[in-house]
């Protein structure tokens, strides 16, 4: 899979879900492309670490992999919602075997649906399948659009 693929299906990953940054890396987990993101923003407190576990999950168990940025483990869930200001939604979505979109947005921003996180998957999965890794980002945004319109 090349990676104009991997860093146009991350520009439709971020459109569709209204995430505000990500980045996609290949299947040896090499950064391709990064949106909303910067060397200096990944080096800040445990921001890097967060963002390689949740893509190397998505790689390893070829799912979609839902987390945070505060609590990993329940049991260590802070007392207080002073925390939550900053809570954000976290996602490693597999784009096929060769890759996986990373994104984030913070809560108080609204949430990204599990419905949008699955189509993209699978719409990863089929564009793969069916050797449809060409498209630009907009002409994958009209395909998207179109497969996942509601039947009438």
């Amino acid at each position: 899979m090349n990676n104009a693929h991997l860093a146009n299906f991350l520009q439709l990953a971020k459109r569709v879900t209204q995430a505000e940054r990500g980045l996609v890396v290949d299947g040896s987990e090499t950064v391709v492309a990064m949106v909303g993101l910067d060397e200096d923003t990944l080096q800040t407190g445990n921001l890097q670490t967060l963002i390689r576990q949740t893509v190397r999950d998505a790689l390893d168990e070829n799912r979609a992999i839902l987390s945070n940025n505060i609590i990993r483990d329940p049991s260590e869930a802070p007392d207080t919602n002073t925390a939550f200001r900053n809570l954000r939604l976290m996602v490693g979505i597999p784009v096929g075997h060769g890759g996986v979109v990373y994104l984030d947005k913070q809560v108080r921003n609204g949430v990204i649906l599990r419905k949008d996180i699955e189509q993209l998957q699978r719409f990863g999965q089929y564009l793969i399948e069916h050797e449809l890794t060409g498209m630009d980002a907009d002409a994958m945004y009209e395909h998207y659009q179109q497969m996942n319109a509601p039947a009438s």
